[in-house]
């Protein structure tokens, strides 16, 4: 195994030495000044500094693996300097990594020596482990901050300890950023204190990409490589900083080769990062075939997310080759065919429209082809384009199933149940010898059959759907837990739970258990829960079980929760209210029930009270969404002055909040002032654009069915800024307009 040589500065003097097998893969730096605190140094401090050393080589590695090998250096030199408060600090910072993502498995409990089987580390229950470890780090950092800072390394450890507070913000950007501020405060200090350690810069590079001030997070990691020009973790952060923050994917590629250079094969993780980071470097610079190879380079070192990117390049380079193919010979259908299905594999579906037409443009009599195209098309939601293709197809090829179960589904989607019924008997028919088409057959059929609220026809679809499933399959899966579905509306509910408790199987040997199980109140609030989190069809029998639920006299808040969101989802308004009302009397503090209260009560238009209501939500939890909120009820009552102030709260929580924005817009339409307008509506698009913000709205269609931005919708920076938006939303969903997650839908975003 090839050894590190491990930079260590004492007062400022650089030496090197050879630390062995732990810190092979780890590029380590270390400072001593003012290591011990009082006291002449000897031996113990001499294997202290040493262990410390180690821990923080393994800390900087970024795996669980050796946070927990971090953890145990620290506290073996604890044990020999047990007053530290550096030691201490470093102890308290990689327990915010544990606490994070240790898993509660024995992977953990194999790693640890035997002395520490029986202690609190070696817990695998969460209601141990967690509470136990949030005790230790905080134990951890009142020892570190009880001792004044008079060394670099005593600023350093302050400096990761205000990081880890800025990251624990999440809802307070002021505090956030303060906290930050602080620790770069710190992290100055230290430097001052000892300019030539490397280790200092590297926490300055941290802190840094915190506050977003790339370029001096990118000189810092410079001056880390004049110190270390060997260290090709700092070299990869290097990287890291040219290609993603300064979009300099050329300077990037030339650091990534060199961490390939310096980094040892034993050092996965490092390499993985590098090759990985080389393969995005080089599709930036357009050099597709060269960024294949590294990302199958980087899979040799784990990286699924290498897979996914390969799988995507791959799709590029078939996409550019057979761009070249219908270029150099646009009669060949097959081309165009080829073209049009990986632009079906990329989700581009109106692409794949264009490029079907193409090849059916040449070769017209081609069943297949007008299958795909009228998928494209159902994806697109262009129905009756959908029966047109379908049309054609079964013209061509009458017995195809597949054929038929789209033309069903397109009927459906147009709310022509008894002709969907019908294109799913013809598909039956035609589907004899492929048991997979079959149960798809019956499935869908009983769908629609459930859409008409024919709970019995439908139960008998799902039935003979299952009958030709295959068994331990998604789709036997979800086959029950339709026909449940279809079984609680009928009430009946030992049917429904065999349903979902014991996968359909009517012959179980548990089914003289069932009546029992049935009499358990706890048994139906989990039942009223799943039941929720499946889909919209699943909301009406959530309510009936939910209810039950009620009436055996399980806990009532639990169930007046769920049972609410239910009726919100549903758009029963009023019976949300009641049962968030009901909710409210026993929780009085629970914020999400004076949110959705809020929501149900805007959508009766029921403003002021729904003001009421937004107001308690906000002195619970300040947020964004509850202050946008808050102002579009004001624009509604005409309060508009006060409806801005809402906006302004909200953004002064979150800059990047665009819905603050997007109302501010359209305050701002409302009042004539359109070029403040366009401003605001522009901030609220960058911002998704630029992917600042975790949540999307696709504006350009949000607008469009707004009419009070009709004063500046002609104006042709606004039909740019609509364009703007098309591009953002696509280039996230790879989706078309009009194809998205709907906004809002009721409950907190």
């Amino acid at each position: 195994m090839r050894s590190r040589a491990c930079h260590l500065f004492i007062a400022g003097d650089l030496f090197t030495t050879n630390i062995g097998h732990n810190l092979d893969n780890n590029s380590c730096l270390f400072t001593l000044v003012g290591f011990t605190i009082g006291g002449k140094m000897g031996a113990n401090q001499d294997a202290a500094r040493m262990l410390l050393q180690q821990g923080i080589g393994s800390f900087r590695s970024e795996e669980y693996q050796e946070y927990l090998h971090s953890f145990l250096k620290f506290e073996r030199a604890l044990e020999l300097e047990p007053e530290n408060a550096v030691l201490w600090g470093w102890r308290g910072i990689v327990l915010t990594k544990m606490w994070l993502i240790l898993p509660l498995n024995d992977d953990r409990r194999a790693l640890l020596p035997p002395q520490h089987s029986d202690t609190w580390i070696a817990a695998q229950d969460s209601l141990t482990w967690k509470p136990a470890l949030e005790r230790e780090r905080a134990a951890s950092f009142d020892r570190l901050l009880a001792v004044p800072p008079t060394t670099a390394e005593l600023h350093q450890v302050r400096a990761e300890h205000s990081l880890w507070l800025g990251d624990c913000i999440h809802n307070n950007l002021e505090g956030r950023t303060n906290a930050y501020l602080e620790a770069l405060q710190s992290i100055e200090r230290a430097i001052a204190l000892a300019l030539d350690n490397p280790d200092m810069w590297v926490t300055r590079i941290k802190v840094l990409e915190k506050l977003s001030r790339f370029d001096e997070a990118y000189q810092s990691a410079e001056r880390v490589l004049e110190l270390v020009p060997e260290d090709y973790i700092n070299w990869n952060k290097r990287a890291s900083l040219l290609l993603w923050n300064l979009s300099r994917p050329q300077d990037a590629l030339n650091s990534y080769n060199r961490v390939l250079f310096l980094a040892p094969e034993t050092d996965g993780t490092q390499r993985l990062r590098a090759y990985r980071g080389r393969g995005i470097a080089l599709e930036q610079l357009g050099r597709d075939e060269e960024a294949l190879e590294s990302y199958e380079r980087s899979l040799q070192y784990g990286g699924s997310d290498s897979h996914s990117r390969a799988k995507q390049l791959r799709q590029k380079i078939q996409i550019k080759q057979l761009e070249e193919r219908t270029q150099a010979h646009p009669d060949d259908w097959e081309a165009w065919y080829a073209r049009g299905k990986e632009s079906s594999k990329q989700e581009d579906r109106a692409a794949a429209v264009q490029f079907y037409d193409r090849a059916l443009a040449i070769q017209p009599d081609l069943a297949e082809v007008w299958l795909d195209r009228g998928t494209s098309l159902f994806e697109l939601g262009r129905y009756n384009d959908v029966l047109a293709s379908c049309d054609r197809a079964i013209a061509l090829d009458e017995r195809n199933a597949k054929i038929w179960i789209l033309h069903g589904l397109a009927l459906r989607a147009l709310k022509c149940y008894d002709d969907a019924i019908a294109a799913f008997d013809r598909a039956l028919e035609h589907s004899l010898s492929d048991d997979s088409l079959a149960s798809d057959a019956w499935c869908k059929r009983g769908d629609t059959l459930f859409r008409l609220q024919r709970y019995e026809d439908a139960i008998a679809s799902y039935t003979r759907a299952a009958a030709v499933a295959t068994i331990g399959t998604q789709q036997l899966e979800w086959i029950n837990y339709k026909r449940g579905v279809a079984a609680i509306e009928l009430e009946r509910f030992e049917e429904a739970f065999i349903c979902h408790y014991l996968e359909g199987n009517f012959n179980s040997e548990e089914l003289q258990n069932v009546a029992q199980w049935l009499t358990e109140p706890a048994l139906w609030s989990h039942w009223g829960n799943k039941l929720i989190c499946n889909n919209d069809d699943s909301y009406t029998a959530a309510i009936i079980v939910l209810s039950k639920a009620l009436d055996l006299g399980a806990d009532p808040a639990t169930q007046l929760e769920h049972r609410a969101y239910a009726f919100l989802k549903l758009e029963r308004y009023t019976e949300a209210v009641s049962d968030y009302e009901r909710l409210l009397a026993l929780k009085p503090e629970d914020r999400d029930a004076w949110f959705n209260r809020a929501w149900s009560l805007k959508s009766l238009k029921r403003y002021e009270e729904a003001l009421e209501s937004y107001d308690r939500a906000i002195a619970l939890l300040p947020e964004p969404y509850a202050h946008y909120h808050h102002g579009s009820i004001l624009v509604e009552l005409h309060r508009y002055d006060e409806a801005l102030i809402s906006y302004d709260r909200g953004l002064a929580i979150d800059v990047n909040h665009h819905p603050s924005f997007y109302g501010k817009a359209l305050l701002c339409a409302i009042q004539d002032k359109a070029e403040d307008a366009i401003a605001n509506l522009t901030q609220a698009i960058e911002i998704i654009a630029t992917k600042k913000s975790n949540s999307i709205w696709p504006y350009h269609d949000i607008v469009a069915g707004e009419p009070r931005f009709d004063l500046i919708r002609d104006r042709p920076e606004f039909q740019n800024l609509m364009a703007r938006s098309q591009e953002a939303v696509n280039a996230i969903f790879g989706l078309p307009s009009g194809f998205y997650p709907t906004y809002p839908s009721g409950n907190r975003s």
